[in-house]
């Protein structure tokens, strides 16, 4: 997400944003917009760009969002998976995050029903 300094005031948890830098709060905050950003290669490496989780951590995330394998590989941009699997990946990846603030830009349009209703 594009952020740029804060010019007025604002606050998360009693802590002024200014007060912790704009790569700190950038880091606080995740966003699922209403096209998702996948890659190809593995659903792991969707999911966990930054090798930063360990196999459980990732598999509670999917397990919240879609049933697939880990080593599962994505084609371009996720087409091998429907529009509704690809939000929901990408849920997975903002799940992963447990960031203070989850921004949600309108995530569903494209999806049916079912996976509005999940997300």
């Amino acid at each position: 997400m594009r952020m740029s300094d804060a010019d007025g005031e604002i606050i998360i948890e009693d802590v002024p944003v200014k007060d912790i830098g704009l790569q700190e709060a950038r880091r606080g905050v995740s966003v699922l917009g209403q096209s998702p950003v996948l890659f190809s290669g593995s659903l792991r490496k969707n999911l966990d760009i930054l090798d930063k989780f360990q196999d459980a951590e990732l598999w509670e995330a999917l397990e919240h969002a879609l049933k697939a394998k880990l080593d599962h590989e994505l084609l371009e941009h996720g087409a091998n998976f429907s529009v509704g699997e690809r939000q929901l990946i990408f849920l997975a990846r903002v799940l992963l995050q447990r960031s203070k603030i989850d921004v949600f830009d309108e995530p569903t349009p494209h999806v049916i029903p079912d996976t509005e209703q999940t997300i």
